[in-house]
């Protein structure tokens, strides 16, 4: 029974973590900027959000979005990066 999340067991704690999550826009682009793959996610913060979409595009060019700001961008294979 320990490893039962408090979600499965209580439905109100379930509501509240689903509030505490936050849409994001993954775009993985080609390497010419143009648009590749677009992901949508559900992610407790920014910093969760960066990480998946960095597994995801591995060496890509890549965005993250929250809503219609562009948090993180990403270019290709260099590692250069810059917090939107």
């Amino acid at each position: 029974m320990d490893s039962v999340s408090p979600q499965v067991l209580n439905p109100r704690a379930r509501i509240g973590w689903e509030s505490s999550m936050h849409a994001y826009e993954i775009r993985i682009l080609k390497n010419d900027r143009d648009l590749s793959l677009v992901f949508s996610s559900s992610q407790p913060s920014d910093d969760t959000a960066i990480r998946v979409a960095r597994k995801l595009a591995a060496d890509r060019p890549l965005e993250v979005w929250r809503e219609m700001e562009c948090i993180w961008r990403q270019e290709a294979a260099l590692g250069v990066h810059h917090a939107a």
